[in-house]
């Protein structure tokens, strides 16, 4: 009975074992590997205040281009990047309209008070950048090549932080699985999500590993993503005229999925959307004024890797 109960035990074990897949991100980092990826975010905004419903809106549209440089001394390697393409839409109160397409750059807005928000993207899209990695792919130090950008509006100083390359760069990374799961099995991030302009969402953010699942000819891991929790952190910007000084908002709903590409070791596709609404105060020239949040924000992406 013994020996039928070890047995057991051990195909058992052996089972779970063949089950479980990595998941971490572990691509090639030959030197000339460039990795491409084509993403787009789009947000939809009400924001209520003195019962006035304030409505933006955004599709922002990038193809960024990751080069893979020399090995570092210290085990880890470096990796170039630049923008191939960068593409802003915004809808703003009062029926305001940005359009920027860096494919022609010199397109000046309707309303010269927007001029402002089309020469920070001016700016950005020729930006090429230079990230030191380590043996764990987080990124230890970030660069603009050629000098830090300039001609920019003190409102967006943080956004052209090479400091924000880094923290993405990071979050992007510690999405993934850092130990091999099975089928359900799930891991949870607390993850920030830029907003732009010193803005940001904390999220509690829970993966699961679907399982794999044939997608367009490929076989692929899929991961589900729900977000829990989202808290605002506002960074102090004094060429703000306006500043969230409270917030209590809450995730109204959220899904999204991953697909784990086993042969690059990345994600080469995702897909995801959440909603969160609430209570906030803005303080503008010294006056608090009370409002009510409901955003809409949708992301998509999708990245492909090219050998030397």
């Amino acid at each position: 009975m013994l020996r039928l109960l070890s047995c057991l035990v051990a195909v058992s074990v052996t089972a779970s074992t063949e089950a479980q897949v990595s998941l971490r991100y572990n691509p090639s980092v030959t030197q000339g590997t460039v990795i491409r990826t084509e993403a787009e975010i789009e947000t939809s905004q009400t924001l209520t205040i003195a019962g006035m419903p304030l409505e933006t809106g955004a599709n922002n549209f990038a193809t960024i281009v990751t080069t893979i440089g020399p090995s570092t001394a210290t085990g880890g390697y470096t990796a170039t990047g630049e923008y191939e393409v960068l593409q802003a839409d915004l809808s703003l109160p009062g029926g305001m309209k940005v359009a920027f397409n860096s494919n022609n750059p010199d397109v000046e807005p309707d309303n010269a008070q927007l001029a402002v928000i089309v020469d920070m993207l001016r700016a950005i899209a020729p930006a090429k950048w230079k990230l030191e990695m380590g043996a764990d792919h987080k990124v230890l130090s970030a660069e603009y090549t050629g000098g830090p950008i300039t001609g920019v509006s003190d409102i967006f100083k943080n956004d052209t932080d090479p400091e924000r390359l880094k923290d993405r760069s990071n979050n992007e990374v510690s999405r993934y699985a850092t130990e091999p799961v099975n089928p359900g099995e799930t891991w949870t991030r607390t993850e920030n999500h830029d907003l732009g302009s010193g803005q940001s969402f904390e999220l509690d953010t829970e993966y699961t590993y679907a399982g794999p699942e044939e997608k367009d000819g490929h076989n692929l891991e899929k991961v589900t993503v729900k977000i829990h929790s989202a808290v605002l952190h506002v960074a102090d910007n004094p060429a703000s005229p306006a500043k969230v000084t409270e917030s209590d908002l809450k995730v109204d709903s959220s899904e999204g999925t991953l697909w784990y590409d086993p042969e690059q070791n990345l994600y080469i596709e995702t897909e995801q959307k959440f909603r969160v609404t609430g209570s906030l105060t803005l303080s503008v020239n010294g006056m608090e004024l009370p409002g009510e949040l409901d955003l809409t924000m949708k992301s998509k992406s999708k990245s492909t890797v090219k050998a030397p």
